[in-house]
């Protein structure tokens, strides 16, 4: 045997180093990775692709919120909007953006989490590779695809009922709508008091009086006077009362009650000595 087989042969006994095979949940991370790669770059050749999807995220958002919050009143109310109504639904509802915006941000901190404990758990790691199979990637990749879908409907869902639920209950904001031309509703109505509204798009104002929806064209709007929530009403009548004021009413109420009694007292003089003279002019 020479040399140089003796070197081949020590060179095939020794076993190369052989690295650890990657977990599916790491391979899986890593594809997540590269597909984020890929949107941000997408994003920064095209930054006004930002403004886009901003736009029809609020214009979903407001028409699932208008439809879901007239369906409680049963109007339909797709016919009577536009397109900019749409985003101003969304808009005059902040408190839907910033719902969606914090589960959106509580489910990328949920799986940041659950990242960083496969990476420094081992358990955990080998536990749920059972949910990191290749045959699941796609899979995944469509639920998170369609989870900021869902979280809009639900929470349109929940803000358009709990609207719904106070404007039935009386619990909004009243106005006093004066109208330019007359309504015919049973008469003819130029002023509506002490009504709730619902929602307004570029044409038309809706609005909650009497237990009916009202339909108002805002060319047809003369004027919307706010009124006062009752407890401030109340609160003002109770506050202008001050010690002086009620002093001086017990003292009216006082001097006015004791007028009645000399009233009183001076009429019965009156009548007894009209008495009088007619038992005299009897008896005579």
């Amino acid at each position: 045997m020479t040399a140089s087989q003796n070197k081949t042969t020590a060179a095939t006994d020794v076993s190369a180093p052989v690295s650890p095979t990657p977990l599916q949940g790491e391979l899986y991370d890593a594809h997540l990775d590269s597909m984020l790669r890929q949107f941000s770059l997408f994003m920064l050749r095209h930054p006004s692709m930002i403004l886009t999807f901003g736009y029809l995220l609020c214009s979903l958002l407001g028409m699932l919120f208008a439809n879901r919050l007239f369906s409680f009143f049963d109007i339909n109310i797709l016919p009577y909007l536009e397109l900019t109504d749409f985003i101003l639904a969304a808009l005059n509802h902040p408190w839907i953006l910033l719902n969606v915006t914090g589960w959106l941000v509580f489910l990328v901190v949920l799986l940041g989490v659950d990242r960083y404990i496969r990476r420094h758990i081992r358990w955990y790691a080998a536990w749920s590779e059972k949910y990191y199979q290749p045959a699941q990637f796609k899979r995944y990749n469509v639920i998170v695809m369609f989870i900021p879908l869902l979280f809009l409907y639900n929470v349109a869902k929940m803000e358009s009922a709990n609207l719904a639920e106070k404007i039935k209950n009386n619990q909004q904001p009243k106005f006093n709508v004066s109208l330019i031309y007359p309504v015919q509703d049973g008469a003819k109505t130029l002023q509506f008091d002490q009504v709730q509204v619902i929602a307004r798009t570029s044409s038309y104002l809706f609005i909650y009086v009497q237990q009916q929806v009202k339909v108002i064209p805002h060319a047809n709007v003369a004027v919307i006077v706010p009124l006062a929530p009752a407890s401030l009403v109340d609160s003002a009548e109770n506050s202008e009362l001050s010690p002086g004021t009620v002093k001086n009413k017990i003292d009216n109420t006082t001097t006015e009650k004791a007028k009645a009694l000399n009233l009183e007292d001076g009429s019965g003089t009156d009548n007894a000595a009209t008495n009088k003279k007619g038992e005299a002019i009897k008896s005579q």
